[in-house]
C-alpha cells in the first residue's frame, strides 16, 4: 500500500515512521510549512506536493490528514478523491468533517501520546478506526494491523468516549503531576521522592481496575489531612480548587459504591 500525508507535526512524524517500518511506501507529503516538509521529506525519503491537488488518487492509497481538528474541514472540503482513502487522525473529531466529495473515508487514530523525537515502532499501540462504509472500514482495519496488533473498530460515541477518558487519564494526571513538581520545588524537595509511589500506581493498574485501589485521605475522609492540605494551597487557589474538586469526586465515588 501507498500513503500520503497532510501535516508536519508530531502526528505526521508518527505516521511516516511507523508505516514505513511496516513496508508501506510513502510517496508524498504537504504542509503548510514548507520547511517542515521538507525536514520529513529528507528523513523519510518522499515527495513535497506543491498543492494539495497534487496528491495521487490511486487505488490502495491512503492520505491521512495530521493536522489541528479545527482545520481539518476546510483542507478535506478542496480534496476529491475517487479512490484514494481520506482519514484523519483526531479521537475527539466525527467521521463527517472530511465530507462526501470523496468516496472512501476513514479514521486513524493512535490512543498514544506521540512526541516526533522519541518515536518507537510499538506494537501494542491501540488504534481505533471507524471507516464510512464496511469495505473501507476493513481496508483500513488491515492497515492499522500492519503497525499494530491492538487495532480496533470503534463507532463515533465510542471513539469519543474513549478521548474523554484519555484525557483524564493522560492529560490530567500529567497536569496533576506537574502540580506536585512545583510543590517539591518550592520546598526545595526532589520529585524524585515521589517517582517510586507513582511507578507503583500505574504498575498495579496492569493487574487491578483503578477504582479498587483508590487510597489517600479523600477516602478515608480524613478531614484534618485535607483541610491542613488546602491551608497549604491558599497561595495557588486553582490548585485548592482542583484539590477539593478531586477529593469530591473521590469521596461521591466510594460512597456511591457503599450503598
Amino acid at each position: 500500500m501507498t500513503f500520503s500525508i497532510i501535516g508536519t507535526g508530531n502526528m505526521a512524524y508518527f505516521l511516516a515512521e511507523e508505516l514505513s517500518a511496516a513496508g508501506h511506501k510513502f510517496i508524498g507529503i504537504w504542509g503548510r510549512n514548507t520547511l517542515a516538509a521538507n525536514k520529513i521529506a529528507i528523513q523519510y525519503p518522499t515527495l513535497v506536493y506543491s498543492s494539495l491537488q497534487d496528491i495521487k488518487d490511486e487505488e490502495e492509497h491512503y492520505c491521512f490528514i495530521a493536522i489541528k481538528d479545527t482545520a481539518i474541514a476546510e483542507i478535506a472540503a478542496q480534496l476529491n478523491f475517487k479512490h484514494t482513502t481520506l482519514i484523519h487522525t483526531a479521537g475527539a473529531s466525527p467521521l463527517q468533517l472530511l465530507g462526501n466529495q470523496t468516496k472512501h473515508t476513514g479514521i486513524f487514530w493512535p490512543i498514544y501520546s506521540i512526541v516526533a523525537d522519541n518515536l518507537k515502532t510499538i506494537k501494542d499501540i491501540p488504534i481505533a478506526i471507524q471507516g464510512n462504509n464496511p469495505q473501507t472500514e476493513n481496508a483500513i482495519l488491515d492497515l492499522a494491523k500492519s503497525i499494530t496488533d491492538k487495532a480496533f473498530i470503534a463507532n463515533e460515541e465510542q471513539r469519543t468516549h474513549l478521548h474523554l477518558a484519555a484525557v483524564f487519564a493522560n492529560n490530567f494526571s500529567n497536569h496533576l503531576m506537574a502540580i506536585a513538581q512545583e510543590i517539591c520545588i518550592k520546598q526545595h524537595l526532589s520529585f524524585d521522592y515521589l517517582k517510586p509511589i507513582v511507578e507503583q500506581t500505574f504498575e498495579r493498574l496492569k493487574t487491578k481496575p483503578a477504582k479498587n485501589l483508590q487510597t489517600g485521605p479523600a477516602i478515608r475522609d480524613d478531614k484534618m489531612t485535607m483541610q491542613k492540605h488546602i491551608d497549604l494551597l491558599k497561595s495557588n487557589p486553582e490548585w485548592a480548587l482542583l484539590y477539593q474538586s478531586l477529593s469530591n469526586s473521590i469521596r461521591k465515588m466510594y460512597s456511591s459504591s457503599e450503598e
